[in-house]
């Protein structure tokens, strides 16, 4: 018998169905390289935390479900994401969020509107980009 000991990824197989993609765990690795890259970006700092009370005290009003980097990291450690469609989800909440609560000419959409281009290129560059 022959064994590979090639990964999943390496091997060039893909998942074909959402199941299969839950199963394989070829994507954790991704999402991790991607978010440790979001987190670097000179428009991140809005989203590196959760948003303060003090900062925005009306905002968790506004905002029903809050999503930022430290959470998402604390989510990709605990294994949460599955499959893209659910990384991608909580990414994309993040930047809506954002421009949800913030004026079009703030520092904060313009930040948004940044890093969600860098997010889709990133997400090309992986080849987990699904529009």
């Amino acid at each position: 018998a022959v064994v590979s000991t090639q990964s999943t990824g390496e091997s060039g197989w893909t998942p074909r169905t959402e199941r299969e993609e839950e199963n394989s765990g070829v994507n954790q690795k991704h999402f991790t390289a991607i978010w440790i890259k979001l987190k670097a970006h000179s428009s991140a700092w809005p989203f590196l935390e959760p948003v303060k009370p003090e900062i925005a005290p009306d905002y968790y009003q506004h905002i029903k479900y809050p999503c930022d980097l430290q959470t998402i990291g604390e989510k990709l450690s605990q294994g949460y994401y599955r499959t893209r469609k659910m990384f991608v989800a909580d990414v994309s909440r993040m930047f809506n969020n954002c421009r949800l609560y913030n004026d079009i000419s703030t520092e904060y959409y313009k930040c948004a509107a940044v890093l969600q281009k860098y997010f889709i290129n990133e997400l090309k560059e992986a080849n987990l980009y699904d529009p």
